[in-house]
């Protein structure tokens, strides 16, 4: 079922059920708050979309994608960014390939909700295991704070490529960004030795489509 709206005076699509593919929450906003859009036939109000807690994920507003219009055809709809993970710092997800200590992660999307933990607002990323496809949401502070140290660690220090580096530098930015609607100091609390690990949806919320 697809999820549309009306821009202006052009009805486009955002996206199916749950998964707002063709909008970020950024860009999205800013259209609703300027009183760009209306509501299409058939598809909710334009502000129940972006509501907290209202079970949609936005595309992740990947840095390569600013200039992208709202609503806009993708050729790669369910874009995902790949990056590494240490199995010593982040445990796997079952059936999660490792490789030399290794495995590997997708950045997908970011959905609104009150954390389980402390009922906290944040703009929480959404991650998608590689080759099978699962999806986690990630709340807690300490959590992203392994996750950015990892993109920090594979991507910006140990890569030659200035343009990739600017890229994942962007891209952990915006994934802390998403956290700062809270404001915690539990970011400067230090990672416990063992592995902190990607729960399932009991806990931590694991999304499976």
């Amino acid at each position: 079922m697809g999820e549309y709206v009306k821009y202006g005076r052009e009805v486009i699509k955002i996206g199916t059920r749950e998964n707002l593919y063709y909008t970020t929450y950024q860009g999205y906003c800013a259209a609703l708050e300027s009183n760009l859009l209306s509501g299409a036939e058939g598809s909710l109000s334009p502000s129940l979309y972006a509501k907290a807690d209202s079970g949609f994920c936005f595309r992740f507003p990947f840095p390569d994608e600013d200039k992208q219009l709202l609503g806009a055809d993708l050729n790669d709809f369910d874009r995902g960014v790949p990056f590494n993970l240490d199995s010593a710092i982040v445990e796997p997800p079952e059936k999660c390939g490792v490789k030399d200590g290794i495995f590997q992660m997708e950045i997908v999307q970011q959905r609104l909700v009150h954390r389980k933990s402390d009922n906290l607002l944040c703009l929480a990323l959404v991650l998608r295991t590689r080759p099978l496809g699962e999806y986690f949401r990630v709340e807690d502070d300490i959590d992203v704070k392994n996750i950015l140290s990892q993109i920090i660690k594979h991507h910006i220090l140990q890569n030659n490529d200035p343009l990739q580096r600017s890229f994942y530098r962007n891209i952990a930015a915006r994934i802390l960004k998403g956290y700062r609607l809270n404001v915690s100091q539990v970011l400067e609390r230090k990672p416990k030795n063992q592995p902190r690990e990607i729960l399932s949806d009991n806990s931590s919320v694991k999304r499976k489509i």
